[in-house]
């Protein structure tokens, strides 16, 4: 139980990392309001050694605040994980906060962080084996949120699977199971955005995936189950699937001034929240004599609440939302 994320702060040659037990899931909120707010909410965060970093299961959520480049790298919050569109525009509202400093989004997850301080691999990366497949899902039609495309003899046709890169990661067994979907020559997406997309390629033997979500080392390990394939990781450039397709696919992407107005607003409804430690009212409802003494690292969100919503208002009134 828990958001686990770890933070980090780069000033000079000192490289500080933090852990929250519950911030993950809020990164989005907390880091939206420019780097002073942003380095003071990390810097009330425990400070912890080596051992204090997570691995790729336990990570939900991270960030690296860079002094010296000023540039500030994270993964984290809930809808953003998995709404390309949203994100992006989330961070160009986030830009408008920030000034001259860089934004960028970590898509290779904790690896992707832990990397940038220099910090072996082996610390984030978990063996395990790949046990999902693509497949339709009868029960729940809305995990079927993978975008399938398929060139053979020279014919592209598209389909909608549920898989993700797990399945990709189990090699070029699944083309059977890919070629065995009904699929069609277009297609028009309905409810939400697709979260994972591939383009096969079956006569250049050629594979590019993409995903909404962080993953680590996701080319390294979908090639070494492809070897005798080209494989393309698109980190979240859905665009490019289409573009390889070349044929009538039609995604429910919303328009910038409603992706800008969803922003400011789930931004508002979650702009402060005091340190506590929901793990403690679960316990006392349960009768719960043990608790994970991890849980009380939680720390609240930095700044007044008026504040934030005066930032806001002015920035729905910069775009007459």
């Amino acid at each position: 139980m828990g958001q686990r994320a770890n933070l980090i702060i780069i000033r000079g040659s000192d490289a500080r990392v933090y852990y929250d037990h519950w911030c993950a899931n809020r990164l989005d909120v907390e880091l939206f309001w420019g780097p002073n707010k942003a380095e003071a909410f990390i810097q009330q965060l425990r400070p912890v050694g080596p051992e204090g970093w997570l691995d790729e299961v336990w990570c939900e959520g991270g960030a690296i605040l860079d002094a010296n480049t000023r540039t500030l790298t994270w993964f984290g919050g809930e809808d953003l994980w998995y709404d390309i569109p949203l994100r992006r525009m989330h961070l160009e509202l986030m830009r408008t906060q920030w000034g001259d400093w860089q934004i960028e989004w970590a898509h290779g997850g904790i690896l992707e962080l832990g990397t940038k301080v220099g910090a072996p691999a082996s610390m984030f990366l978990v063996a395990k084996t790949p046990e999902a497949w693509f497949e339709w899902n009868d029960a729940f039609p809305d995990d079927n949120n993978a975008l399938i495309t398929v060139r053979r003899n020279g014919i592209t046709l598209v389909s909608r699977m549920c898989g993700d890169e797990e399945a990709l990661q189990m090699g070029s067994s699944q083309l059977h199971r890919i070629f065995e979907f009904e699929m069609t020559p277009a297609l028009t997406w309905t409810g939400e955005m697709p979260t994972f997309g591939v383009h096969v390629d079956a006569d250049e033997k050629k594979l590019e995936f993409w995903s909404a979500r962080p993953t680590t080392a996701a080319e390294e390990r979908v090639a070494s189950a492809w070897p005798d394939w080209e494989v393309v990781w698109l980190r979240d450039a859905f665009e490019r699937q289409l573009e390889a397709a070349m044929i009538d696919i039609q995604l429910p992407v919303r328009d910038t001034a409603s992706l800008r107005r969803a922003i400011i607003e789930q931004v508002r409804h979650r702009c402060h929240r005091e340190g506590q430690n929901p793990a403690r009212e679960l316990a006392s409802r349960l009768n719960a004599t043990e608790l994970n003494p991890m849980t009380d690292e939680a720390r609240g969100s930095v700044g007044t609440e008026e504040e934030k919503l005066r930032t806001l208002d002015k920035l729905a009134g910069e775009f007459a939302l």
